[in-house]
């Protein structure tokens, strides 16, 4: 059953340290120091999901998934860029190499964990919902069928040995797997619907991931601008070539389309049917359509496009988080503090907490 996998895993986490603590007078002590920190990690990965496998509701794995498909998607893009840095920046680096394997390895333990949890939901979806175990193997076919695991260990092989072309190659292909495996698993959202506390903080998680992002990409559209400009001077004076910078501009430009394909998945959470009667569907619309109609060369070439989303995300992102506090303050207004006052005061700090409350409700 689970628990026994769970179990075995975990004897071989438990292996692992052994081995990495015996191997340690033998081998490079910096290489035996993160073999036995990956398996310390995997010892607390397997305790999760021993726990996770012993009676977890159908309602709480859904919004794990939800949260693996961000997490997931977060960790690829930082892979991506890591790549990029290091293709342009720092191919001799072995230092930047063993980041970019250890952001892999990550990857490989955030699937496995979401495996985990596909089937956990799978069994939970048998007990009482038939619906959640159908979808939960379907996710798991579709997952063996990208074959991430795989193609991950042929990605750090091809780094390994050099072939920087092909592993990019590779690794823009897991992300468009990552992306298929992210919206598979926003899909169990439908089974389970979200409180709407839950669904307000959805919103404001991706209210606040779009506006990060279109900072970012703004800040890298001027980069790109001015080192085009700085070229295009150098390559006009005499005796001077302007070398790869037009290969660099390429994988500039690049980047910065993932980032703006990743700003229109943001942009698109925010347009959840349950959200059109909201004070501020009308603007997460507004920047949707803008998004989806340019491309990264308009945002190049026109910086004043900028400014027609980057301010409005901002007040958009806040809003949200506003409004999040302000539900906050409004759920613990009647619960004064988890330390009982002394009882000659217990009157007044009812009192004051339940004025409190019809503040905050007034101004709602």
């Amino acid at each position: 059953n689970r628990t026994q996998s769970s179990l075995s895993s975990l004897e071989q986490a438990v292996s692992q340290m052994q081995e990495a603590a015996r191997n340690l007078e033998q081998r490079d002590p910096g290489i035996a120091a993160a073999s036995g920190r990956q398996a310390l990690q995997k010892l607390r990965d397997q305790q999760k999901r021993i726990e996770r496998s012993q009676g977890t509701s159908s309602a709480d794995l859904v919004r794990e998934l939800g949260e693996k498909a961000e997490q997931l998607q977060a960790q690829e893009g930082e892979i991506l860029t890591q790549m990029e840095d290091f293709q342009r920046l720092m191919p001799e680096s072995r230092q930047g190499l063993n980041r970019i394997i250890s952001e892999k390895d990550n990857l490989q333990e955030m699937l496995q964990e979401t495996e985990d949890i596909i089937r956990a939901a799978g069994a939970a979806g048998r007990r009482t919902q038939p619906e959640l175990e159908r979808q939960a193997q379907e996710a798991l076919r579709a997952l063996k069928q990208e074959d991430l695991e795989r193609r991950i260990e042929a990605s750090k092989t091809g780094l390994l040995a050099g072939e920087l072309e092909d592993a990019m190659t590779g690794e823009r292909e897991i992300e468009q797997s990552i992306r298929r495996l992210s919206d598979r698993l926003h899909e169990f959202d439908l089974l389970v619907p979200e409180s709407g506390v839950a669904q307000n903080q959805r919103a404001a998680a991706d209210a606040a991931a779009l506006s990060r992002e279109l900072e970012n990409l703004q800040q890298q559209a001027e980069s790109l601008r001015s080192r085009q400009r700085k070229s295009a001077r150098l390559g006009s004076e005499p005796g001077n070539q302007p070398g790869n910078s037009g290969s660099d501009q390429i994988a500039d430009v690049n980047a910065m389309r993932d980032g703006l394909a990743r700003s229109r998945r943001y942009a698109e959470g925010l347009l959840a049917p349950w959200a059109q009667g909201e004070s501020w569907a009308v603007d997460a619309r507004s920047i949707y359509r803008q998004l989806s109609r340019a491309q990264i060369e308009d945002f190049i070439n026109q910086p004043a496009l900028w400014q027609t989303l980057v301010e409005p995300a901002r007040e958009l992102a806040s809003a949200l988080q506003a409004q999040m506090e302000m539900e906050r303050l409004s759920d613990n207004a009647f619960s004064p503090s988890e330390q009982t006052p002394p009882s000659t005061y217990e009157s007044q700090v009812e009192t004051y907490y339940r004025s409190l409350s019809e503040l905050i409700r007034s101004r709602e």
